[in-house]
């Protein structure tokens, strides 16, 4: 039988130790490439979404003012209010329908 030093296991050990710190920096830095990958791809769709909502929130805002306006004209203003929060729990409700699908 082989006699095993203290000096070649504490070699053997931190050669252990060297290959596995070495695996593990190579596994983290490819998930944090991927990540920054997928932060990258979600923060331009962020910004292109929030575009998106503000512009259309303020569109539909003052298409909903202009209709109100329109329907003062025929009915009284508590109706023509009515009928425009009608059309906003419309637009809300198909709103939330095609979130849910996707």
């Amino acid at each position: 039988m082989s006699k095993v030093t203290i000096s070649d296991f504490l070699l053997a050990v931190s050669d252990l130790i060297e290959a596995q710190s070495n695996a593990l920096k190579q596994e983290w830095s490819e998930f944090f490439k991927e990540e920054r990958k997928k932060l990258n791809y979600l923060s331009k769709n962020f910004a292109f979404y929030f575009i998106f909502a503000v512009l259309f929130v303020l569109g539909f805002s003052v298409f909903c003012f202009g209709l109100y306006k329109l329907l003062e004209k025929f009915m009284p203003d508590f109706i023509a209010l009515f009928v425009i929060s009608f059309i906003f729990f419309i637009a809300a409700f198909i709103f939330a329908k095609s979130i849910k699908n996707e």
